[in-house]
């Protein structure tokens, strides 16, 4: 399996679709952000953190289309984590049709931000270690049979 973590399950209506008759993009983002909750939240972005003054913002986003998606296909989400450091994670996202083929992919690079001050910051520990606990987890997974546009440096000593 090449993305590990399922998302939600999509019945996709007459109402997402564009002129063309398929998936409206902007309704793929919303697709995609409807069912990443429960994966957020296991990443540690849980509503106590986020009281806590502490979020995430997409700082880059790549997407890749590569099967048409209709009104009535019943779609599925799924995840992966690709990397994370001190301030930073990068994860993809899938669409699956009915037949489990990939329909689209998404890459995010995301920060984590301390909401109080507007700015990026470190995670703490906690949310570091469940990152690292789900990206040991993930590496387990099928390699990707498609190429990454997006990555994450990091420093020499964040390695």
């Amino acid at each position: 399996m090449i993305f590990p973590y399922q998302g939600s399950q999509i019945l996709i209506t007459d109402s997402m679709c564009d002129s063309n008759g398929h998936l409206n993009m902007v309704q793929h983002c919303q697709v995609l952000e409807d069912g990443c909750y429960g994966f957020q939240e296991d990443l540690g972005y849980t509503t106590e953190y986020f009281n806590q003054g502490y979020s995430n913002f997409v700082l880059e986003m790549n997407i890749r289309y590569l099967h048409e998606v209709f009104a009535g296909d019943k779609v599925s989400t799924c995840y992966r984590l690709i990397d994370c450091g001190p301030k930073l994670f990068h994860y993809c996202a899938a669409i699956l049709s009915p037949k489990d083929e990939i329909c689209s992919v998404a890459e995010y690079v995301l920060a984590h931000v301390n909401l109080t001050e507007r700015k990026t910051t470190n995670m703490d520990h906690d949310l570091r270690q469940k990152m690292q606990n789900m990206l040991e987890e993930h590496k387990k997974s099928d390699t990707l049979n498609f190429k990454l546009n997006l990555s994450i440096e990091k420093k020499d000593h964040e390695q």
